[in-house]
């Protein structure tokens, strides 16, 4: 595998776990979407994020284009691997930190906390993953 790969592979896990975490304090009212940011449209208060859709049957996802209405209660993070032990006493756990608002743009990889609702889902949290 190259490097690239295990990278993404690296990144697709963290993701699993971040989006895991940051969902089940969210509630039963709650959904998520992660990928990669496709659009950020500030002055119409929307981002599009490409989610990763299931495994089909022929090894392949689809990603599914997700518009998603991001509002001034939205919380913005970033999280990122920890050099030495985190603070929850883990090596290289992920580590959350506060982010100004839009401080996301296309290419980003975010998970993202959604309330649902008829039309466009509304953020919750935006969590950028960092994956350098």
């Amino acid at each position: 595998m190259s490097k690239q790969g295990r990278i993404w592979g690296a990144g697709f896990c963290g993701v699993a776990l971040v989006i895991s975490a940051s969902l089940a304090g969210a509630g039963p009212d709650t959904g998520g979407y992660a990928g990669e940011v496709l659009a950020v449209d500030k002055g119409a208060g929307r981002i599009v994020v490409g989610d990763m859709g299931p495994l089909l049957d022929n090894g392949k996802s689809e990603i599914a284009r997700r518009n998603i209405q991001v509002t001034p209660s939205t919380q913005f993070v970033k999280v990122k691997r920890a050099n030495d032990t985190a603070p929850t006493g883990f090596g290289g756990d992920y580590v959350e930190t506060p982010l100004p608002s839009w401080e996301i743009q296309p290419g980003d990889f975010v998970t993202v906390a959604v309330k649902p609702a008829r039309g466009v889902p509304t953020a919750l949290k935006i969590t950028v993953v960092e994956t350098k």
